[in-house]
């Protein structure tokens, strides 16, 4: 057992040490690669294309992990083989940094100081932060949410319990991106960021507390797709918002800097789980409401403090 924990630990930490250079090197190549006319767009098909492999990847996974875990594993580490190849040998780097002088070349410290520094970005990594404490609760605490209260019921022959329900909610969010990102991203296409970002930050929190107080079917459904409708909006206008108050010349560093809000995100929304013994489902559906509206706050006070910047920059020029 203890060698198990030892290999899982090891593996856990090289899987998200590398997965935080490639997510942070993907992102500066596509705003490298794209424009503010276009990059919505793009991270909307990007987002769409995780969606579509989330699928794929649960299916198989649920269907092999059983009996044909090794040939799982082995499809697995070919299909990162393949992916690391292509990324090599058939991506062309989007980026190359002007040479600066030995004495010119800042450290580690220095380029995150930058970061630290930049009050805009500071705030906007806050939003992020509590976006991720509102749909982190998808793997923590509406799980145990439904795990509990559920009322199990039967459709068309199934039995339909807590944990059953958890894997509908699940899929049904990733079925309505599939089917719905083109549609709901041409409706908003128009819209401004602050209405997008307010709009979509609201359907989403608020769905999340409308599951957190439903235990049955269809409420639990709809509440399934207000929630998903939310992401769909909020989250190509947030990535292409974030793309936006990157400095150009150091596009990695802040992409880089992004990387903290997972383990935060993650470790505040798994404390709601914790404190859900004390103030209960009701109770957590009103900190999803609180946490919402800081995080509309927070979009807007962005947004806000970015048309200043902007308006103070053209000045100045």
């Amino acid at each position: 057992m203890a060698n198990f924990i030892l290999q899982f630990g090891v593996g856990f930490f090289l899987l998200n040490f590398g997965f935080s250079f490639e997510s942070a090197a993907d992102n500066a190549m596509i705003i490298d690669v794209s424009d503010e006319s276009n990059r919505k767009y793009v991270y909307s098909l990007s987002y769409w294309i995780i969606n579509v492999s989330i699928t794929f990847g649960a299916a198989l996974s649920g269907w092999l992990f059983r009996d044909y875990l090794f040939e799982l594993l082995l499809g697995l580490l070919i299909a990162q083989l393949i992916n690391g190849s292509i990324k090599y040998f058939l991506i062309s780097e989007s980026f190359v940094p002007a040479p600066k002088a030995k004495k010119e070349r800042e450290s580690f410290i220095q380029n995150y100081g930058v970061v630290a520094r930049d009050k805009i970005f500071l705030l906007f990594i806050g939003a992020v932060i509590l976006n991720k404490v509102i749909f982190g609760n998808i793997d923590f605490y509406l799980p145990v949410h439904l795990s509990d209260s559920f009322k199990t019921t039967t459709i068309f022959g199934f039995e339909i319990y807590g944990q059953r329900m958890l894997t509908i909610f699940v899929m049904l969010n990733t079925l309505i991106i599939i089917f719905s990102m083109t549609f709901v991203n041409q409706l908003t296409n128009k819209w401004s960021e602050r209405k997008s970002l307010t709009t979509g930050a609201l359907l989403q929190g608020l769905g999340f507390a409308a599951a957190f107080l439903m235990n049955s079917f269809i409420p639990l459904i709809l509440a399934s797709i207000v929630m998903t409708i939310g992401e769909m909006i909020l989250v190509p206008s947030s990535q292409s918002l974030r793309a936006d108050l990157m400095n150009e010349e150091k596009i990695g560093t802040y992409s880089g800097f992004v990387t903290i809000t997972d383990p935060i995100g993650s470790v505040l929304s798994g404390s709601l789980v914790s404190f859900s013994v004390y103030i209960h489902h009701t109770g957590v559906a009103v900190v999803m409401v609180v946490v919402t509206v800081l995080l509309v706050l927070c979009f807007n006070q962005v947004m806000k403090m970015k048309t200043q910047a902007e308006i103070a920059s053209s000045k100045n020029t």
